[in-house]
Order: C-alpha cells, then structure tokens, then sequence
C-alpha cells in the first residue's frame, strides 16, 4: 500500500493531466454536437481498426482449422457426385438376320433412263429388324470414393521417379496402387502403405497415362524427366482436330477416374511417318506447391482387376500350350 501511495506521488502530475483531459472530452462531446460527432467517428475507426487486426490474427491460427473442414467437405462432395457418374442405361435388343430386298419400284423412279421393267436393275436395301425388349437397365460401370489427405513431404527433382507422402495409410483405408488427385488434376497412384503413412508415385515418373484428348481422342502421357510443369501426350491420331489450349483428360481404361485434368496443350508436333501428333501439356497441378490430395478408392476395382487378370492368365496358358507343341 505504501508502494502504491508512493507511486501515486511520483506520477501525480502525469495522472492528474490525464484525468483533466479525459474531463475535458467528456465536456466537449456533452456540449459541442459537431465535435463530439467528430470525437465519436474517430474512437469508433480507431476500435474498429484495432477489431480488425485482432480478428485477422485469429483468422490466421485458425487456417488449420479451416482447411482440414473444406477438406472434408470437399471430399463429402466428391463422393456425393461419384454417386451420380458412371452410370449407363442398357435396354437388350433383339435383332433378326439381315434380309436383302429388291425395290424395283424406288430404282425405277431413280433412274431417267428406264423404259420399262424387263430394262431396269433393281437397287438392294439391306433390311434388319430391331426390338428392344425388356425394361431399360441403369448399370454402374465404377464407383468411387474420395480420402483426403495432406502432404507431408514432396519430390520434384529427380531424374526418373518423383515420389510424394501423405499422412494417411492403411488404418483409413489406403491400399497399394489406388489413384490419387486433387482438385486441380491428377496427382498419382500409391506406391507403398504403413499404417499411418503413404508414399505415392507422381505423374513425374516413368509410369504411362492413358488420356484423350478433343472428342476423346486416346493417347498416352508420360514424364520428359525435365521440368516438372510438362508432359509429353503421343501416339494420337493424326486427324484429331486439336488446338493449343485443349485440356486433356483421364480416360476409363486407368486406375485413375474418368475426366480427371491433366494438363492443357502448349505445342504440337505432327509424325507423318506414323500418321500421330505429339502434344506437349503443362500439367493442371503444380507440383512444386501440393498440399492437400484426395486418395480414390475404386469398389469395382478389384472385381475388374481379377477379372482381367484370369483371362491375361487363359491366354498366357493357351499361348504356352502353342509353344510347346
């Protein structure tokens, strides 16, 4: 107490100036309306300065937060609109033999030149007869679901294979070889899984890409092994009308979804010898600055695989049956 009576003492004068001028602002805004306008106008930008800061501070540390819940929704809306795709509606068709019939009458009024029946040949029309029977079939051909996850580290500079890891593994779902992208284009496939962690094989890297591109029009992409912002597309027919600017996308025939971005055309070269066009893509993801992906569970995937799997296996075994003999 004697500290603080002290300390009053000491700084008696500054205290006093203060109070005297808050005193004398109290006296202005009570009896002068355009001051005490003016006064009150500038405490209130003055607050609301200071709100602003302080809200921008807090904004800031709640990033995390932020993102990991657009995350998620963006995820829930990615597997709500996979709900929708890759559908197709099938109605089974009977059809009978092709019949071949003689309208003598149509190639009489065809031709100027006839002069009667016994001159004139007649024209053939192929007839054949189809009846859809049965009611129409809406049938799914691939269904997926995303994963989100956040990369925790990223290769861009080697030579031949470039590799990225996430913080999702085997505990939430992540299987060797599912397909991975984000929400600018596609990012890559899995490559090895730990319980809580995943490395996954990017587009740089030495691995093809089926793609099409203008109509869908199919080729195959693959990485340079130069800049990471670059794919080469080839093997794409010659007559495919396609302009600088034309994005390319995924097609069925990979792991990876349908229409899924991968980069847009920046220069083309044209192959006479093999009648193809060599299309250069800046890749729709930079690469350089990835931090979020969504991991792509296809539930038809392994139905497929096994599948085609089994007859590659009948084939190898009829093939070496050939051989033998």
């Amino acid at each position: 107490m004697v500290k603080l009576i002290q300390l009053i003492r000491q700084y008696w004068n500054v205290i006093l100036f203060v109070l005297l001028e808050l005193i004398c602002f109290r006296l202005i805004v009570k009896s002068n309306s355009m001051q005490g306008s003016d006064l009150i106008n500038s405490s209130n930008a003055l607050a609301g300065f200071f709100y602003e800061k302080q809200n921008d501070v807090v904004t800031y540390f709640q990033l995390r937060t932020v993102n990991k819940e657009l995350l998620a929704e963006n995820a829930r809306l990615h597997n709500e609109l996979s709900g929708f795709q890759y559908f197709d509606t099938l109605q089974n068709v009977s059809a009978k033999v092709p019949l071949v019939v003689y309208d003598t009458v149509k190639a009489r009024k065809d031709s100027a030149l006839a002069v009667n029946d016994s001159t004139q040949s007649a024209k053939p029309t192929i007839v054949q007869e189809l009846r859809p029977f049965g009611n129409p079939k809406i049938v799914g051909y691939a269904s997926y679901t995303y994963i989100a996850a956040r990369v925790i580290n990223n290769s861009v500079v080697n030579d031949r294979n470039n590799y990225i890891t996430i913080n999702r593994g085997a505990a939430d779902g992540i299987r060797k070889d599912m397909a991975v992208v984000s929400s600018e284009g596609i990012v890559g496939r899995v490559a090895d899984v730990s319980n809580h962690y995943a490395t996954i094989i990017s587009v740089l890297s030495s691995r093809n890409i089926s793609t099409q591109i203008a109509g869908g029009n199919i080729g195959v992409t693959s990485w340079s092994n130069n800049s990471p912002d670059f794919v080469m597309m080839s093997q794409v027919d010659i007559r495919t009308k396609v302009r600088k600017g034309d994005t390319a996308y995924t097609t069925s025939y990979s792991v990876y979804p349908e229409n899924v971005p991968v980069g847009t055309v920046v220069a083309i070269d044209t192959y006479k010898v093999n009648n193809s066009l060599n299309l250069k893509l800046r890749l729709s993801n930079n690469f350089r600055n990835l931090k979020y992906v969504y991991v792509v569970k296809d539930n038809l995937g392994t139905e497929r695989k096994d599948l085609e799997k089994a007859a590659a296996a009948k084939e190898k075994a009829a093939m070496d049956a050939v051989h033998k003999k």
